[in-house]
């Protein structure tokens, strides 16, 4: 503790008793004594790895300042962003929070509307009012960070029961109608590009296109063709699950509806 300081170093070393292991010659005190003015290492002491550096710094201050300065506007870069990080994943699952709940909310509403309203006279507008509050509770919720396709699914099914309640309604299939179909199709195609392997999606877009030739039309797409479309999914899933129910149930479907619209060998 007594030794601070090249100065101190120097000093002892020249008044070592082992004169091997003072300075050989007066130049050699002279070349550390320069040494020591000049910010380098001397020889007097121990050539530790912190000395040293504490050498680098004393001789190239604007550099390491300027390093550092560097170093610092960096660690407070990643700083920031690593706040913002948990900002943004605290908001994000609020938001998937709150669509649970909503969801939730609007399951038991349509629930109510299938259970209780879908045979009683007189209240099939009231059941189209609560579907389509139910629309338009869903929709801003897509506008969100949510990286859960979720969401979307159910929008889809939404638009399609929707179009499927106003056929019910009127028998009358109108662009109204098709709108409603459309508006799931879309939704749908664009999670198979994002999901292609996603059986569930391919079902409820077999469903969508079932749903769009269901009475017969003059509205693009012609009901033949989205028949065949449906054909075509349903037996692609057939084809990769032979033993699953539901899509051989789904293809039997497809294949009755589409029958009005062949030819008769082919119907």
């Amino acid at each position: 503790t007594l030794l601070r300081g090249d100065l101190d170093w120097i000093v002892m070393k020249c008044l070592e008793k082992d004169r091997t292991r003072r300075y050989e010659t007066a130049n050699g005190l002279a070349v550390d004594l320069q040494r020591h003015l000049n910010n380098e290492p001397v020889m007097a002491r121990p050539p530790s790895s912190a000395y040293r550096l504490r050498k680098f710094v004393r001789r190239n201050k604007l550099t390491v300042a300027a390093a550092a300065a560097i170093v610092l506007a960096i660690l407070l870069g990643i700083g920031l962003a690593t706040v913002e990080l948990f900002r943004a994943r605290a908001a994000t699952a609020l938001a998937n929070d709150n669509f649970r709940q909503a969801r939730a909310a609007v399951e038991d509403l349509l629930q109510i509307s299938d259970e209780r309203l879908k045979d009683q006279p007189g209240l099939q507008p009231l059941r189209m009012e609560l579907m389509k509050a139910a629309i338009d509770r869903y929709e801003p919720f897509l506008a969100q960070p949510i990286f859960d396709p979720t969401p979307r699914e159910e929008l889809a099914r939404l638009y399609a029961r929707y179009g499927q309640i106003m056929l019910e309604r009127t028998e009358v299939f109108d662009q109204s109608v098709m709108d409603q179909f459309e508006k799931a199709r879309r939704i749908q195609e664009q999670l198979l590009r994002e999901h292609p392997g996603d059986r569930m999606l391919r079902a409820n877009l077999g469903w969508t296109c079932i749903l769009e030739e269901w009475r017969p039309h003059d509205i693009p797409p012609r009901p033949e063709q989205v028949g065949r479309q449906a054909i075509q999914i349903f037996r692609s899933l057939v084809a990769q699950d032979p033993g699953d129910p539901f899509a051989r149930d789904d293809l039997v479907w497809a294949l009755w509806r589409v029958t009005r619209y062949l030819a008769h060998d082919e119907a």
